[in-house]
């Protein structure tokens, strides 16, 4: 209960999703919600609306619209719910190795600073509902190798089900998480033959089925199971090759480029990680690797890929290994002395808090939305959602722009299948966005103010007109139908 309400404390001032902060500045999450929104509203997901990613991403969206259509405090709540669970799981993995449970909270409360340190965090996305089920991987993984857990086969259910989840929602990052399904089967091999190796396998394929199968299922009731291939897959294969930060580069090269790019902080953070995994290798006993290969396998396989600070929170759980070695001395040096432990959580939490604080009040902090805040921001945010907001349920565009929330207010749905330009978009979408226009599917145009000139020409010859925010320096413009009605 305690950790639910540290958890619930930070999660108020560092998620934008909740009541503290206003609906501007938004990226991922606004395109995230216009996905939930559209699939609860009717409308055919991978057909009517289209995004690179996958489906259970989606279903939490819409579930969330549900429970607040006008805002994100229906997500707020679900996110809570994740990291709730997410906190948990790192105490039961933490109390596989310290003794002392509140050594192990403090682990626990300690993992704010890896999952919304300021370097990487700036607003709920993708990566943060896959929390979950990347702890689950390693909690369960841990007890097999480390705590003679010896029912491996629900092990493998809880593994396989684990990482389908993480593939529904994006699937690379499943593409790192086969590091815990590799080390169960190994494990498997070498203590149980090729029997319990075939028992594992078997395990770790039924739990991603059972997870999978729901989604197939209605997916193919809505006959876009093919379009859920094409479009999540092998779109969002063509987008990040075209948009990917090393373009042409060779792994190590892009490898070397990423690494040569990150700030100083981030350097000493991920050195922190990887010398958590090497403290590790002398805290146990066997399988002293795991905790280097599963930094590999989650670092190395997305670095040469980084364009953005966020893609590196699927290496956040590795921070875990760092914090339990560094637990470990006083909670059996100091045993016998449970203040040091409660002074150390009560740090911990106030340390977190003062993050999240941090994040959000500081004024220099280039995305803080607090609900004091005056901004220009805000007040573009505001004339355009309320100019948005005169039609209940308005078709959308955001023509060469990313979903950025401004049809929050107004329930908007998408106006055609990419009704906003991802990073690296395909010909193919440039094109059916323009297609919309000609058409005059849209009741609302948004563009980027950088690219008036170059689109302001074809809206006004399909009968669009343009409606600017009064700011000094407005960053997106609104065009809407001539009539409404049409």
């Amino acid at each position: 209960m305690g950790l639910a309400l540290v958890v619930w404390v930070i999660l108020v001032f560092v998620s934008p999703d909740s009541c503290l902060h206003t609906l501007n500045d938004r990226y991922d999450s606004g395109w995230f919600l216009t996905c939930g929104r559209a699939w609860a509203s009717g409308l055919v997901p991978y057909v009517d609306f289209s995004d690179s990613k996958g489906p259970l991403l989606w279903a939490i969206y819409a579930i969330g619209y549900l429970l607040s259509p006008h805002d994100y405090g229906g997500v707020f709540w679900l996110t809570w719910m994740c990291y709730v669970f997410t906190y948990m799981l790192v105490y039961l993995t933490a109390r596989l190795f310290v003794a002392r449970r509140l050594w192990a909270l403090a682990v626990s409360v300690l993992m704010t600073w890896a999952w919304f340190n300021p370097l990487f965090f700036n607003e709920i996305r993708a990566e943060d509902f896959c929390h979950l089920p990347i702890m689950c991987c390693l909690y369960v993984t841990c007890r097999v190798l480390y705590a003679g857990h010896t029912r491996s086969r629900r092990a493998a259910w809880a593994v396989g089900a684990a990482v389908m989840a993480v593939a529904l929602i994006k699937f690379n990052i499943a593409a790192m998480a086969l590091v815990f399904p590799a080390a169960l089967l190994w494990h498997a091999a070498r203590h149980g033959g090729t029997a319990a190796t075939l028992r594992s396998l078997v395990g770790l394929l039924a739990g991603a089925g059972l997870v999978a199968l729901p989604f197939m299922v209605i997916l193919a009731l809505q006959g876009c199971l093919d379009d859920c291939w094409r479009e999540y897959v092998m779109n969002t294969f063509a987008t990040t090759r075209q948009g990917k930060a090393h373009a042409g580069e060779g792994y190590l090269a892009g490898l070397w480029s990423s690494l040569r790019a990150m700030s100083r902080m981030a350097k000493l953070y991920f050195a922190l990680c990887l010398l958590g995994t090497l403290l590790m290798a002398r805290v146990v006993r066997r399988y002293r690797a795991f905790p280097f290969l599963a930094l590999c396998a989650f670092g190395l396989v997305m670095s040469p890929l980084l364009r953005q600070a966020h893609h590196y929170l699927p290496c956040a759980f590795t921070f875990v290994f760092f914090l339990i070695a560094v637990a470990r001395w006083p909670a059996t040096h100091a045993a016998g002395k449970p203040i040091m432990a409660l002074v150390v959580l009560t740090l911990a939490t106030c340390g977190a808090v003062y993050m999240a604080w941090d994040q959000n009040f500081n004024g220099s902090q280039p995305r803080a939305n607090y609900y004091t805040m005056d901004s220009e921001s805000r007040r573009e945010y505001e004339f355009i959602a309320g100019e948005i907001s005169t039609l209940d349920k308005p078709r959308i565009l955001y023509w060469w722009a990313a979903d950025v929330g401004f049809g929050t207010q107004a329930r908007a749905l998408p106006a055609c299948r990419y009704w906003a330009t991802q990073f690296g978009a395909t010909r193919e979408m440039a094109q059916d966005q323009s297609r919309a226009i000609m058409e005059r599917r849209p009741h609302f145009v948004i563009i980027h103010a950088r690219n008036h000139d170059a689109l302001d020409p074809m809206l006004t010859r399909y009968g669009y007109r343009c409606l600017t925010p009064p700011a000094a320096h407005p960053a997106y413009h609104l065009y809407t139908k001539s009539s409404t009605q049409n």
